[in-house]
């Protein structure tokens, strides 16, 4: 969908507004809405829907330096820590993260095993985000997510295993993390209608790019 959305290049987009189901369209579809922030500019938000123009110009993200990231285990599972810089704002600014992760498998698991145990990536701050699972598909593909940090505030996200199968069949790969152009953060706080901290925290399914 991403992909084609990019190809035919519509004019105008519309997007709910205010919808219960924003954060999930925004993480589940990110690829989609990454491409819905890096080239088209809101125009209107009238009632249920906004109202989106493509820009002559495209907003890509410029090339920016990948952010420190520390990764430990943490029980069954892993932590990592992403250290958002002061520099380019002021302390406790807002800022727009999009962090990539791949993992592996260690052991070969039935489809009925990746149903009775999902792998959930949670931020320890539900402002950062919405938690959501793991595609069980997607082993060596990135990936690729949205978060909220503040500037000179560390973003804790945590990945652990969730429910009954076997809570060894995951091997996590290479975690990064970059900031994203400042307007993006505005377009994005206009898509999701919302203070990500009232959100209700579900597990979903991530499609990858």
């Amino acid at each position: 969908y991403a992909e084609a959305f990019r190809r035919t290049a519509p004019a105008w987009v519309h997007t709910p507004s205010g919808a219960p189901f924003n954060d999930w369209l925004g993480v589940r579809y990110w690829a989609t809405h990454r491409e819905l922030l890096a080239a088209y500019a809101p125009v209107c938000d009238d009632g249920p829907w906004a109202t989106w123009r493509r820009m002559e110009a495209r907003d890509d993200p410029p090339p920016e330096p990948l952010l420190p990231v520390r990764t430990a285990r943490a029980g069954p599972g892993w932590e990592w820590v992403i250290d958002v810089p002061v520099a380019g704002g002021r302390v406790g600014d807002e800022v727009m993260v999009e962090c990539s992760l791949t993992y592996g498998r260690t052991e070969k698991v039935s489809r009925l095993g990746d149903l009775l145990c999902r792998w959930v990536v949670t931020p320890a701050d539900p402002r950062s985000g919405p938690e959501f699972a793991l595609d069980p598909g997607a082993v060596g593909v990135p990936t690729r997510f949205p978060l909220v940090g503040r500037r000179g505030d560390p973003l804790v996200i945590r990945l652990a295993p969730h429910g009954l199968g076997s809570r060894t069949a995951l091997d996590l790969g290479t975690v990064s993390a970059t900031t994203l152009p400042a307007p993006w953060l505005a377009r994005w706080n206009l898509l999701m209608q919302a203070d990500t901290a009232s959100m209700p925290r579900r597990s979903r399914a991530v499609a990858p790019d």
